[in-house]
């Protein structure tokens, strides 16, 4: 008798919980889908960047990609490195 008693409230239990909106997170997932999406595109977006960046001044690149040689800076930016911006 317990084990009909046990599986009567466990499926009211189901209903109720399913009528309160007891699926609110797949809800939330599926209304904000696209915010997602674009969030995690951006994220990766500037990750990449930031690994080009680190990789790009491992190299010794300068970030504007334009060269020292027609900087107004060419004598500050550089001078711990000999030899460069000279």
């Amino acid at each position: 008798m317990k084990n009909s008693i046990d599986k009567l409230d466990a499926t009211n239990y189901n209903t109720d919980r399913n009528k309160k909106g007891g699926n609110t997170m797949m809800a939330w997932l599926a209304g904000n889908i696209g915010t997602i999406l674009i969030g995690m595109l951006v994220a990766g977006i500037v990750v990449f960047d930031i690994i080009k960046i680190i990789n790009d001044r491992k190299k010794g690149k300068t970030s504007c990609g334009c060269g020292c040689a027609n900087c107004a800076m060419k004598g500050s930016c550089h001078s711990a490195k000999s030899g460069a911006g000279k």
